[in-house]
């Protein structure tokens, strides 16, 4: 038999992804029917196995938190039965498969890659993994300029600032962020640069702040971190951008 995992990203609730978990049996025709029947599913992964038992399992809570993603199966437990599975292609079965939203939220890691094992297969150890990315949110939130430009001849600003980013907390003082969200991410979240990511993007969702270059500027003097606001300077200049925000010019080593 062949269990393969569709993904979608929602185009309605963001950073929000469902997977279908659908199987069939392991001859060209029917995986190439549940192929086309999962039309704007882009991403796929797979995998053969056996039954056991009359059913496969997903090992999966009714609604569980990893690494600050929701999982959260359609229907529980998620499980297809092997009858099913021999029908489909005749007497107008449907396709067996189980749904799950992966939901990202404001405290997740930037990539979620998730262990689920399987119950039921020959395979005692038969397991599948979830994987999705997050999109990078911080993309395109200072007006006219991409801060995750990648152009080898250009300073990265985004990785700029992430030279610094052990100093995430203090990001989050300067930037005005709820002492709460402190909690959260030290709570959450291990890695410093995914720390200072959910700092970045809390404060381009915050109102009525918005995100500028003058405000990064700013930032990064009022915690002395002036080598790096020097770099950003020189960054702008570069991009003939610093003339539009009236900044001074007086960052240095």
């Amino acid at each position: 038999y062949k269990a393969q995992l569709f993904y979608t990203k929602s185009i309605v609730v963001p950073n929000k992804w469902t997977v279908r978990f659908a199987v069939t049996k392991d001859m060209n025709y029917h995986i190439g029917n549940a192929q086309r029947e999962m039309v704007g599913y882009t991403d796929r992964s797979e995998l053969t196995f056996s039954f056991h038992d009359s059913e496969v399992t997903l090992q999966i809570a009714e609604e569980s938190t990893v690494d600050g993603w929701d999982i959260l199966p359609h229907q529980y437990p998620c499980k297809i039965v092997k009858d099913d599975v021999d029908s489909y292609g005749f007497y107008n079965a449907g396709l067996p498969q189980c749904s799950i939203d992966l939901l990202a939220t404001d405290v997740c890691t930037k990539r979620l890659h998730h262990q689920i094992n399987i119950k039921g297969a020959t395979d005692p150890e038969l397991s599948l993994f979830l994987n999705c990315y997050l999109d990078t949110m911080v993309e395109g939130t200072v007006p006219g300029i991409s801060i995750l430009k990648k152009s080898p001849e250009h300073l990265d600003v985004y990785h700029l600032l992430r030279e610094k980013s052990a100093s995430w907390n203090q990001f989050r003082i300067e930037l005005g962020l709820d002492s709460n969200f402190e909690d959260t991410l030290q709570n959450n979240i291990s890695d410093d640069n995914d720390r200072l990511d959910r700092v970045l993007t809390k404060w381009n969702e915050a109102k009525p702040s918005p995100v500028t270059w003058a405000k990064i500027l700013e930032t990064l003097k009022n915690i002395q971190f002036l080598d790096v606001a020097g770099k950003v300077v020189a960054y702008l200049r570069r991009h003939d951008v610093i003339q539009r925000y009236s900044m001074k010019e007086d960052y240095t080593e």
